[in-house]
């Protein structure tokens, strides 16, 4: 990414408090479940209708709190900031306990796809 396309301080902050806001909400939808299988079917559902996918969660060793993992779409994600400029984008965000459990929700999601939508 050349030095154009970075973002500023001040938009890395409102990115991530966005995301943050974002998964706050996601959770509320996923307390409201009755079980894990209900809460990971609404998941898959939220992310399967979302262009953009992350996975958030609190990172104590992170400069503002916040730790982030792409789930689906890294691709229109690299288009925004190769043209630097803004896109509509349905996204959305599933917040997690931490990194790992990140990384454990980005396999369960890429083995639930059939064959024919798993990238």
């Amino acid at each position: 990414m050349s030095k154009d396309n970075e973002l500023t301080e001040a938009q890395y902050r409102e990115f991530l408090q966005r995301i943050a806001t974002l998964a706050n909400e996601t959770g509320k939808q996923l307390q409201a479940e009755p079980d894990d299988a209900a809460r990971f079917a609404l998941v898959k559902k939220l992310v399967d209708g979302a262009q953009i996918a992350l996975a958030v969660w609190q990172e104590r060793r992170a400069k503002h709190g916040v730790g982030y993992m792409l789930l689906k779409e890294k691709h229109l994600v690299e288009e925004v900031f190769a043209d630097n400029r803004p896109r509509l984008a349905r996204c959305v965000a599933i917040p997690c306990l931490d990194e790992d459990e990140a990384e454990v929700l980005c396999n369960d999601l890429a083995e639930s796809q059939s064959p024919t939508t798993k990238h």
